[in-house]
This record gives C-alpha cells, structure tokens and sequence, in this order.
C-alpha cells in the first residue's frame, strides 16, 4: 500500500527533524512502532473512554483502519485542557485516492498534489 501524507510545514521542518527519523519511537510520522488496530476498536474504545480523564484517552494512540484504503492514525494525544492539542492524520492510499501516477514523479509534483489535497480539507 502506498500512502501520501503531506504536512504545511514539511518543507520547513525537514532538515531539522532528520535526525529524528532515524528512531522510530520518536517520530510520530512512522507508523512502523504504533499499534495498528481492528476498525470497530476505535468505536469501542471511545465509548469505554466516555466521561474519563484526559490522561486515559492516551490509550487511543495508534491506527484505525476507517474504510479500505482509508486510515486514521493518531499520533499524539492531549493529556489535559492545557498541554498541546491531539495530532490526527488521516491516510489515504493512492489507488483510493485516484490521484494520477505523473502527478507525484517527482518532489515538486508531490509537494504541490499534496498542498492541493491538504488546502481541499482545511
């Protein structure tokens, strides 16, 4: 499976968060080290999740298949009303997604599809 995920601030962020990429416990864009999890598991857990503390929601983290194709990944959880807000992706493989094969060739075609489909959903 081939999936596309572009952040705003790759570009900016690339040569600094290089030497995290390496480590696969630190980098929150490597799904390799997370649990990956059954689809009706996210349902499940955030209907035992209700009415908790913000630190029990820490058990989300991990990867929720949606539809075929189609992945939710949450990669970091807020722990209380004052820390930094969750960070969610969602992953949509290419074949899903339909997006032509010459449009990603190259780095400049992946930047400008992915800036297109990120700006699409913001």
């Amino acid at each position: 499976m081939t999936v596309m995920s572009y952040h705003r601030n790759d570009r900016n962020n690339h040569s600094r968060n290089n030497h995290r990429r390496s480590n696969n416990n630190r980098n929150p864009h490597n799904n390799e080290y997370r649990e990956h999890h059954h689809e009706d598991d996210l349902r499940r857990a955030l209907t035992s999740l209700d009415g908790k503390s913000y630190g029990a929601y820490k058990s989300l983290r991990g990867s929720y298949p949606l539809a075929p194709g189609i992945t939710l990944s949450i990669d970091r959880v807020q722990t209380d009303p004052y820390a930094p807000p969750s960070l969610m992706r969602i992953l949509v493989d290419l074949a899903t997604a339909q997006v032509p094969q010459d449009l990603i060739n190259d780095a400049e075609g992946k930047i400008a599809t992915g800036d297109f489909l990120t700006r699409a959903f913001t």
